[in-house]
């Protein structure tokens, strides 16, 4: 299964650090987790769901503006959080309400067993007050397919994390993530 899990970004204990602080409590709980058999693919990236709720305004031929349309908002959230088929769903929902207007970070594994996403889900509920929930991806959904096209940060092979990088530019390696 492709599971993804949110976080309130803007949270004040994350500091402007919250891609990595995020990351180090979610690969630290897997690392506990008793019987790690995992081979994913891991994404991670802001959810980028006020972009979709925007609206192309001409202003004259060669002239435009973006303006945020609420209603067009609403209408996206509701997408995200109920695609058309049905799918796991561990968001807490009165948490997602709150932090609508704040950043959401993401932290997506393309392959994951059941079992391991509730057992992350679980002590992630109970260790990070800005944790929002899990929701499986619907790959068929245009919305979450679009939400979910974030970048590819490293690919996880049990207690073994290997870092993407583009091999040619040694510019392009990630220092601090290593």
């Amino acid at each position: 299964m492709k599971i993804a899990f949110h976080f309130n970004a803007d949270h004040p204990s994350l500091g402007t650090m919250y891609g990595y602080n995020i990351e180090k409590l979610l690969l630290t709980i897997l690392l506990s987790y008793r019987s790690l058999n995992i081979s994913s693919k891991v994404l991670t990236g802001d959810l980028l769901l006020r972009d979709l709720a925007k609206e192309k305004e001409t202003l004259s031929k060669n002239k435009y503006i973006m303006r945020f349309n609420p209603d067009k908002y609403q209408k996206v959230v509701g997408l995200w959080l109920r695609p058309e088929n049905m799918v796991w769903s561990a968001m807490i929902y009165d948490r997602v309400w709150e932090t609508l207007d704040k950043n959401i970070f993401t932290i997506c594994f393309e392959t994951i067993e059941m079992q391991l996403a509730e057992y992350l889900n679980d002590q992630l509920s109970k260790k990070a007050e800005f944790y929002l929930g899990g929701i499986e991806v619907d790959e068929a959904s245009y919305m979450h397919w679009y939400l979910y096209s974030i970048g590819p940060r490293y690919r996880l092979f049990n207690k073994t994390a290997s870092i993407f990088w583009d091999g040619i530019s040694e510019d392009s390696k990630d220092e601090g993530r290593v």
